[in-house]
């Protein structure tokens, strides 16, 4: 067994130690790789929090434009609500003018009716015609 333990012995003085110093080197840069990793993740971190500050303003400045349209929106359908309250009111004074000259006319020719009736009767238009329509017969006859 001479063999085992000599090659056992070689292990340990040569292999052993460096496998230790090995072993330091891998703790060493595990080490540097955790400080460098934590590092990566702060960064992140300190990008996902600006990015999260942005959102919020940027929502905060959107709302408060649809605020401003909403105002807006509503001034708007104020104004066209008492414009179209208006149009109304004027159609309507409009159309009872309309009516009270409709009115009128209807009256004036009621009374240009009687009167025309009247300056006819009184012309007596129609027997005088007949009249010089039966003395014109009478001279052609002749």
């Amino acid at each position: 067994m001479g063999n085992i333990e000599d090659l056992r012995k070689v292990i340990q003085d040569f292999v052993a130690p460096d496998l230790k110093a090995l072993g330091a080197r891998v703790d060493g840069l595990e080490k540097t790789m955790n400080a460098r990793f934590d590092a990566v993740n702060a960064r992140f971190d300190a990008v996902d929090a600006t990015m999260a500050a942005n959102y919020v303003a940027v929502d905060a400045r959107f709302d408060a434009v649809h605020r401003g349209i909403d105002v807006l929106e509503k001034r708007m359908e104020e104004r066209f609500q008492g414009f179209s309250n208006q149009m109304a009111a004027n159609q309507a004074a409009v159309n009872a003018r309309f009516d009270a000259v409709n009115v009128r006319f209807d009256a004036m020719a009621a009374t240009m009716a009687a009167n025309h009736a009247a300056m006819m009767q009184a012309l007596d238009l129609e027997r005088r015609l007949a009249k010089l329509e039966s003395q014109r017969l009478t001279e052609v006859h002749k």
